[in-house]
């Protein structure tokens, strides 16, 4: 884990230069919690799909290093079934997942409760009739309390289930056993498809050449020359020699302190291997997902060596474990031979995360400040409160903050109507120091209300602002001394003020948090499991500018609408006419975020606003608001912001142009200006 970040201390949060400290009571104190067996969180992101005689070459290419002869082909996918498996081929879209981690298959804090039911795990993303292939853990419950090794083949949708453990026996042998539970143990990747006939990339490899001993690692190798994430899955048979393997043993037989709590991984050798004489092979059906790299910048804590490859024995024998490549110690020597078929994901689907779960298990809760008790304000505060951590709201407006603390703050809409006992003050000189503060004050505001809550922040302490409009974080950065003190933060949450001391929610949509000087940390991705396990769910994003710049996109093209209009989200685009003026802003939007070097795609500046439409949100723009109660709104921040970078870039956006003059002419109603 070199190089990541951490809380430092019991409730305080590091700095990014500050390494691991194992003196730390953080890493040595845990904070009581009741580790649920089962949870299925998920977080789904695309991978890219090459067509297919890209990925054939490029797999001929790596295969051609690393073995004397091979070849890839683009052929109809056999009948599967044949090699034992649960479903005929590896058609219909294809979903790699990465479930648990070695945290929960090593760490005594959950190596006993937790397990996943495979079948939960599917439907976590929609696919809970799907086939799917996989290797991980058996779940120990299954296995009269052993440990073990798990392929799995089975399908959803008709009940097949094939599935194979491998257990070390006390002679240090093997034992391979049918196994007929959906259920795994602390971790597992699996390759979910339809399970459907189709195309497929069949390939063929015999005497290795090359260093690498895994076919697996060359396949994946292959697949690097593309620059962005991409996904393969399926399986392959050994046909001549034999294969190095291993199983895990028992915990009673593993050696004391073999696993590193605060490092997350094992450090002592502990495993039982096969090779030499207890070599395995031939005849054996291997199961294989791998990926390039994570496609989220190192956000989902994958699986290290980004595959993870199972096997069973076609031929009976007690055969089935970890592949780890093929074995040219084994007697007697025969040249190994490969048959495959796989094809490329479509997803990555990452659930119930180890990593970022041990991190929150990790001290006590943050405690939390909310710089702006507006309606965002009490919605982000508000959730964070009903999951349990300790919140103060701070805000100018007396008889809300008032209202807060007499008779509580009052959470309507999406989640129930409900009152929360909550803290709340308009003199923030009076308040210590605080591990995150949330700016959620107007764009406006932010510079002055930052100076003001300086005093808030301790070295470790980190801002977060999930603020409308451009500049916001340089702000906060600028006050603060740095951008290694602030997160960028982008939300599609939706709320209003509905009075003093009451705030109505209209949607329960994902937040993302990320370093404001970019790339993953353990801070971060510690604060984002917090926060989702509080009840606001939010993801960890490495490239947290564009993230802003795909938010501000969507703020150009809602914000003066529905101010315009005074019309709702939802009573806006359902009219047709109102989907050209918004791509007419978002192309503009487009060429000025081009030219501020964020590489944000049609798609992608479109993303926020399909989210939203499709959320039919019911409540009106927060610059609407603003107008209505003749306010000064954050236009100069939104579509005023494009308008200036595209001056400076001398580039025409003539419609962002237009929504900036009719909002601030309606303005100069009340202002003056």
């Amino acid at each position: 884990m070199a190089g990541c970040q951490c809380f430092a201390g019991l409730s305080k949060l590091s700095s990014p230069e500050k390494d691991l400290n194992r003196n730390s009571s953080s890493y040595v104190t845990t904070r009581p919690r009741d580790i649920p067996a089962e949870e299925y969180g998920v977080r789904t992101v695309p991978l890219f799909v090459p067509p297919l005689e890209e990925a054939r070459d490029a797999l001929r290419a790596a295969l051609a290093e690393d073995y004397r002869e091979s070849s890839v082909d683009i052929v109809d996918c056999p009948d599967l079934r044949e090699w034992r498996l649960a479903q005929a081929g590896l058609g219909g879209k294809g979903t790699l997942v990465d479930v648990g981690g070695e945290p929960f298959n090593h760490d005594k804090l959950y190596n006993s409760k937790v397990k996943f039911d495979m079948k939960k795990v599917c439907a976590s993303f929609g696919r809970d009739k799907a086939a799917i292939l996989g290797a991980g853990a058996c779940c120990s419950a299954e296995i009269n309390g052993h440990l073990g090794e798990l392929t799995v083949t089975a399908n959803l949708s008709d009940g097949a289930n094939n599935s194979v453990s491998a257990r070390v026996l006390e002679d240090k042998s093997c034992c391979a056993e049918d196994y007929k539970s959906l259920f795994h143990g602390g971790l597992m990747n699996l390759h979910v498809t339809d399970g459907s006939d189709g195309k497929v990339l069949r390939v063929r490899a015999k005497a290795r050449v090359g260093e690498q001993r895994s076919l697996s690692q060359t396949l994946r190798r292959g697949l690097q020359v593309f620059p962005d994430a991409v996904g393969l899955g399926g399986a392959f048979k050994v046909l001549k020699g034999k294969v190095k393997a291993h199983v895990n043993p028992d915990q009673c037989c593993c050696p004391e302190g073999y696993y590193d709590e605060i490092e997350m991984k094992c450090t002592k050798p502990f495993l039982q291997f096969y090779e030499g004489a207890t070599a395995m092979g031939p005849d054996l059906v291997c199961i294989s997902s791998m990926w390039t790299k994570d496609p989220v910048g190192g956000a989902l804590h994958l699986r290290a060596s980004g595959e993870h490859t199972h096997f069973f024995s076609l031929s009976g024998k007690s055969e089935s474990g970890h592949y780890h490549g093929d074995d040219p110690t084994a007697e007697p020597t025969e040249e190994i031979e490969y048959e495959g078929y796989f094809v490329c994901a479509n997803e990555m689907a990452r659930v119930r995360d180890a990593v970022s779960e041990r991190w929150m298990d990790w001290g006590e809760k943050p405690t939390v400040a909310v710089l702006g008790a507006g309606a965002m304000g009490c919605l982000f505060g508000g959730l964070l409160i009903e999951g349990g951590l300790d919140v103060t709201f701070i805000d100018k407006w007396q008889e809300h903050v008032s209202k807060i603390n007499t008779e509580g703050l009052r959470l309507v809409g999406v989640g129930g109507d409900r009152t929360l006992k909550a803290k709340a003050t308009t003199d923030v000189t009076k308040l210590g120091t605080f591990d995150i503060i949330i700016v959620q004050c107007k764009a406006t505001d932010t510079r002055a209300a930052v100076e003001s809550a300086k005093h808030l922040f301790r070295k470790d302490s980190v801002a977060i602002s999930f603020q409308n409009g451009l500049g916001n974080e340089d702000v906060i950065a600028e006050v603060l001394g740095g951008a290694d003190r602030v997160f960028g933060g982008q939300t599609l949450q939706g709320a209003n003020i509905e009075g003093p001391g009451v705030s109505r929610i209209h949607t329960n949509l994902v937040s993302y948090i990320g370093e404001w000087n970019g790339g993953c940390s353990q801070r971060c991705g510690r604060i984002a499991r917090v926060f989702s396990a509080a009840g606001l769910p939010t993801e960890e994003d490495p490239n947290m500018k564009k993230k802003l710049w795909m938010k501000a996109i969507y703020n150009c093209v809602v914000s003066p609408l529905s101010t315009l209009t005074n019309l709702t989200h939802r009573d806006v685009y359902c009219r047709k006419d109102a989907i050209p003026v918004a791509d007419a802003i978002i192309k503009e939007a487009l060429q000025v975020a081009a030219a501020e070097g964020i590489d944000i795609s049609e798609k992608e500046g479109r993303e926020c606003l399909d989210k939203v439409i499709a959320s039919n949100q019911a409540n009106k723009s927060s610059m609407c608001n603003d107008i209505l109660a003749k306010r000064k709104s954050e236009i100069d921040y939104i579509n005023g912001r494009i308008l200036t970078l595209a001056r400076k870039h001398g580039i025409s956006v003539p419609v962002n142009q237009a929504m900036a003059f009719c909002v601030r002419g309606v303005e100069s109603h009340y202002t003056g200006e």
